[in-house]
């Protein structure tokens, strides 16, 4: 699994573990605290094929889950560099793999950012794909090269995510910002505004543990060949009704203030994924409600601004988790 302190990975590791997983988890910068379901840990820098086929050599896994990536969102808007190097670590990746006859299947996490949102939603995964950002067009492009690998008995999995929301999510989306503000705002470390980018657009908002599920499931392919499955709710719920329930749920008023910092250019848009062919194969369908989604991730940040205000006497580092 690469990628294996990131948002997903960590809710992933429980569902491969009752499966009868053994579990190698591969992170990019060095951390000795150890992963509860994770059967060893090694740290390596996904450019570095040799040292990858290496790692492939020794553990000889079956299965790899790819979830490693540099930038994470249907809305990054980081430019070109950090796409290129997700497409390119994925290109490495499967060179190493290539190398080693274990290897008989390959997941990839792709992301409903690779389709026309112009379409009627919605989009199934035969909807155009016409990606608006970098980070789209590198995930179509990593699409391809994954699917190159499901020929013969070898299988190919792509999973395209709605976005992901739920307890432990740190990267930079609207609903983990306002639940962080919100969070802060509740123990006085900022003043009673939360600031937001725009509001009138939709999202498909589907929780981390129902996609660990749906990883988890597609794990148990057994014939080969390549696959490409969405993983979404099939609803596009208003950026502005997301923002107004966490607000909801604060446990003291708050107000909410434009951010211009924060609006993405353009013309407003939405998104929902059709996850009908993912439930024909495995059974799967979204379970955990929004609003559950939403209060366990404020619930997430307000404990983690508690330990981060939490004076530690034994000066104990708190290790940031990567992303996947």
């Amino acid at each position: 699994m690469t990628g294996a302190r990131g948002f997903i990975a960590r809710h992933l590791v429980s569902h491969l573990a009752v499966l009868g997983h053994e579990i190698v988890g591969l992170q990019h910068d060095h951390d000795p605290v150890p992963i509860e379901g994770v059967t060893r840990l090694v740290t390596a820098d996904l450019m570095d094929v040799e040292r990858i086929a290496k790692v492939i050599a020794e553990t000889a896994p079956a299965i790899v889950v790819h979830l490693a990536a540099g930038q994470v969102g249907v809305e990054t808007t980081g430019g070109d560099a950090p796409a290129n190097v997700d497409l390119a670590m994925t290109e490495r990746l499967l060179d190493a793999i290539g190398r080693s006859p274990s290897v008989r299947h390959i997941l990839f996490a792709s992301s409903a950012a690779v389709y026309d949102r112009s379409q009627p939603m919605p989009v199934a995964e035969t909807a155009a794909i016409r990606p608006e950002s970098a980070y789209g067009a590198s995930k179509a492009a990593a699409e391809i090269l994954i699917r190159g690998f499901g020929h013969g008995p070898s299988t190919a999995t792509v999973l395209r995510f709605a976005n992901v929301v739920g307890p432990g999510e740190r990267r930079s989306s609207v609903v983990s910002a306002v639940a962080q503000q919100i969070a802060e705002i509740e123990v006085g470390k900022r003043s009673a505004t939360v600031r937001h980018g725009r509001l009138d657009e939709a999202r498909d908002l589907i929780d981390v543990r129902d996609i660990a599920r749906a990883i988890a499931g597609c794990c148990e392919f057994d014939a080969g060949g390549a696959r490409t499955y969405n993983v979404g709710t099939g609803t596009a719920v208003p950026i502005a009704d997301v923002v107004n329930a966490l607000v909801g749920m604060a446990q003291l008023p708050v107000r909410l203030e434009l951010d211009p910092t924060l609006v993405r250019a353009g013309p407003a848009s939405r998104i929902a994924l059709d996850s009908r062919a993912l439930h024909d194969a495995v059974g799967w369908r979204a379970e955990v409600p929004l609003t559950r989604s939403l209060a366990a991730g404020l619930n997430y940040w307000r404990d983690r601004v508690r330990i981060v205000d939490r004076p530690d006497p034994r000066h104990e580092v708190h290790r940031d988790e990567g992303a996947e």
